[in-house]
């Protein structure tokens, strides 16, 4: 692959198919059919009256035979948007059976474990694995892990494994050929989450304000892929130490909008583990819906000076854009504040129900393996862009190891695929920036701060047993969807913080 694609945007020409669209024409041909059958029935009516008068009078009123074909027109078209109306239907029904089957035939095929090896062998230039492989690593684990576990007890024979795949391949969702309702990520993160804060591994917990301070040399966030990234890496910037949130403020023509920038995984440093950053951040992010750094980004706004119905743009590389997308979807946040955008880089985001009322652009490599950890694709609709991009900075070499993830998950990596997706001019993305520079179009003043967010600690609960900690999470897990997403009481519950 070379250059730019991207999915989602309005308008964008694809061969996929909704089915909701099927049958919204289907609705609509119906409706069209009952039309033409109504003013049948009404020149049927003006027939017979014809009949009723005197042949010498009837030529005062008008012409039969028009009359008698007006009426045979739209006993046809009746007859022709109904059946039409049917066969939309049963193509949207086919359509759904067929991409079902598809699906399913593909996802057993990628979950075999030759195939994953011929994809790593193909997908990956280096030594780090693709998306995609990443992806169906995930969904199809349980499956992986059975053919591994019984093959291996079994002597490791075609048998064992088989036996190990049918035995641990329920344990994947519906959609890849298992029993589970869930994925393999939707499973596995909030029990993850649940042992860090419960084993205090990561210090998973609370988080305080330390500290907000000014940075000099405020400029305005430009509204584009390019410009965001560049603000993203004012992270590393000398006077922006580790376990900081970046947030500019800027006076347009419809009010003050706020860029909310998380950074990414912060691996070692500072603060002897309460780093919000840290691989506990992104535990955090993955199984608990970013809860904690939620309730500090809030307060840290509030101490920023931003208002009630502001608007905020959300930004994040990699587990700072976990944060983003969470904080996009949070009803706290969108209770106080006008969610207006969300940009991320290298972040698995899949999972994150963002709302259609939200748009966001995401840009990710395709030989990042970051992305493919949620195991899902981010879902393309009008308000959802994903721009994916296959390119490296001159001075990377994609073949040679990379820090944790690779070359290509390198925030400066993402920057220089920000600038070509710039300059690509791909519809979707164009769309996409001409809304964000239109929101951040400045009219006054800039002002940069830095938050510095540090973890008060965990607080561990009594010990529990397997089976105790399994019962407390199924039975926490029959709530809506981001249960911890409520609206606070009211906008003075973060004042008076220690900091």
């Amino acid at each position: 692959m070379s250059g730019f694609i991207s999915s989602g945007g309005a308008g964008q020409a694809s061969i996929d198919c909704r089915s909701d669209d099927l049958e919204a024409a289907a609705r609509r041909l119906e409706e069209v059919s009952g039309i033409f059958a109504e003013a049948a029935s009404a020149l049927r009516v003006a027939e017979g009256a014809q009949g009723g008068f005197p042949p010498r009078e009837r030529g005062f009123f008008t012409d039969a035979a028009a009359v008698e074909g007006a009426r045979a027109l739209a006993e046809e078209m009746d007859r022709e948007t109904a059946t039409l109306a049917f066969r939309v239907r049963n193509a949207r029904l086919t359509y759904e059976a067929c991409e079902a089957e598809v699906l399913r035939s593909a996802e057993q095929l990628r979950g075999r474990t030759r195939s994953l090896l011929l994809n790593y062998a193909l997908e990956s230039p280096g030594w780090y694995p693709s998306t995609r492989l990443v992806e169906d690593l995930i969904n199809h684990s349980p499956a992986l892990a059975g053919e591994l576990l019984v093959g291996f007890l079994l002597g490791g024979g075609r048998v064992g494994r088989a036996a190990g795949r049918a035995v641990f391949g329920g344990w994947r969702d519906r959609e890849r050929g298992g029993r589970a309702e869930r994925s393999v990520y939707e499973r596995a993160a909030p029990v993850l989450a649940e042992l860090v804060r419960t084993a205090g591994v990561g210090r998973l917990g609370p988080i305080a304000v330390e500290e907000i301070a000014e940075v000099p040399g405020a400029r305005p966030v430009t509204g584009t892929l390019e410009g965001i990234l560049e603000f993203q890496a004012g992270f590393t910037r000398d006077d922006v130490p580790e376990a900081n949130i970046l947030i500019s403020s800027t006076e347009t023509a419809a009010g003050t909008v706020h860029v909310v920038a998380f950074p990414g995984t912060q691996i070692g440093g500072v603060d002897d583990g309460r780093n919000f950053a840290d691989a506990g951040g992104a535990v955090e992010a993955a199984g608990a819906e970013s809860e904690y750094v939620i309730e500090a980004t809030l307060e840290a706004l509030e101490r920023v000076g931003a208002n009630e119905g502001d608007r905020l743009v959300f930004s994040g590389h990699s587990q700072g854009g976990m944060h983003a997308a969470n904080a996009a979807a949070s009803e706290q946040v969108r209770g106080m504040y006008r969610v207006v955008y969300v940009v991320t880089a290298g972040s698995p985001v899949g999972e994150t129900a963002i709302p259609q009322d939200v748009p966001s652009l995401h840009l990710e490599h395709v030989h990042d393996p970051v992305p493919g950890l949620d195991g899902r694709p981010n879902e393309a609709s009008d308000s959802r862009v994903t721009v994916y991009g296959a390119g490296y900075a001159p001075d990377v070499d994609a073949a040679e190891p990379g820090g944790v993830f690779g070359p290509a998950h390198a925030l400066e990596n993402y920057r220089y695929l920000a600038a070509g997706a710039t300059a690509a001019g791909d519809p979707a993305v164009r769309e996409a920036e001409a809304g964000l520079t239109a929101l951040l179009a400045p009219t006054g003043a800039t002002t940069l701060h830095r938050a510095r967010l540090r973890r008060r600690g965990s607080t561990l609960r009594p010990a529990e047993t397997v089976n105790q900690l399994v019962d407390r999470l199924e039975k926490n897990r029959g709530d809506a969807h981001r249960p911890r997403h409520l609206a606070p009481a009211s906008r003075g519950a973060y004042r008076g913080r220690a900091s």
